[in-house]
């Protein structure tokens, strides 16, 4: 008699998508997740929120038409909502709604496009890190200039940050940033605690805004993590690119070099014992606090000298790809 019990493959992630007005961006966001073939075993929940002004309707309605023909996937869960809740407590609501079924999602915007490994990255880290508490989070997007140290034995590394285009989280996790959000906040009326998280995440926004609650949520998790000493996982190869740098995203405005970023193909190899490595951490610092990034650039961004920038930037590359 064969005794052998075959082992079942853990089911695909959810994956949770919030959308507003944006049909064009959102079509592309699902059209690359259908090339993922865990797609096909994976269930999408889409939020779409009301209107917030009646010239938003028609777009919002034709978005809705949008996702209610989406195929392609194990199944689609939506919740439309009738009223404009706005950004922060509609995305609350969502994680609300999805992990009250799950113990652990795939977070998108609308307008991030993925690498057709993508899936296959964010549940094998999920698998592999579950119970590894220094991990809050699995995040898929590696900035465009980074580079891992010479003879660097891995395909992920470790940073005290997070990152908002396509990430992975347990409920375990959630809850735990959700119940300790107003210890943590007393817990920074610490000027030296606040010194020292602006040694690892300066300028993002003052000691004031954190405290009266007027940063978004990126701003909390990446303080929340730094407070219980947590990481995200992160590829060095990168997996997403953010369409939305065209200027038609609420929080991102034009980018210069994102939206041309590569992305791989290739599947990302997950190691269990990953440690944080200070070669790392020293050349992120250097790539996302520069003069060039913080200071240049908003300085660009104050005078209204920005956007015009880039729009001849983004007119030199194109005179420069072959025809």
């Amino acid at each position: 008699m064969n005794t052998h019990k075959e082992t079942m493959p853990p089911t695909p992630a959810p994956v949770l998508i919030s959308v507003y007005d944006r049909w064009q961006h959102l079509e592309a966001c699902i059209e690359a997740l259908k090339k993922n073939p865990e797609a096909k075993e994976t269930t999408l929940y889409m939020v779409s929120d009301g209107w917030q002004h009646e010239g938003h309707r028609e777009s919002i309605e034709k978005v809705r038409a949008y996702i209610l023909s989406i195929s392609g996937f194990k199944e689609v869960r939506t919740r439309f909502r009738e009223s404009n809740w706005g950004m922060r407590a509609s995305a609350m609501d969502a994680f609300e709604w999805v992990f009250s079924e799950h113990d652990r999602l795939i977070r998108m915007e609308d307008d991030i496009i993925c690498s057709p490994v993508y899936l296959q990255f964010m549940n094998e880290a999920l698998d592999t890190y579950d119970a590894d508490h220094r991990i809050f989070c699995i995040c898929a997007h590696t900035h465009p200039k980074f580079q891992p140290p010479r003879n660097y034995p891995h395909e992920v590394y470790l940073w005290q940050t997070f990152s908002p285009w396509g990430f992975a989280m347990w409920k375990s996790r959630w809850m735990e940033f959700i119940s300790n959000t107003e210890s943590e906040l007393e817990h920074l009326k610490d000027r030296s605690v606040w010194r020292k998280f602006q040694k690892v995440r300066p300028r993002m926004a003052t000691q004031k805004m954190y405290l009266q609650g007027k940063i978004h949520n990126d701003g909390r998790l990446n303080l929340h993590i730094f407070l219980n000493a947590q990481y995200s996982v992160f590829p060095t190869r990168n997996l997403t690119v953010n369409a939305g740098m065209d200027g038609s995203g609420t929080n991102c405005g034009l980018g210069w070099t994102y939206p041309q970023q590569i992305l791989t193909d290739i599947p990302i190899r997950i190691a269990p014992d990953i440690q944080p490595s200070k070669k790392i951490n020293r050349n992120l610092y250097r790539i996302h606090f520069s003069v060039v990034n913080h200071f240049i650039g908003n300085a660009l961004h104050t005078i209204g000298l920005f956007d015009p920038l880039y729009r001849c930037y983004q007119k030199i590359l194109c005179l420069k790809k072959p025809r």
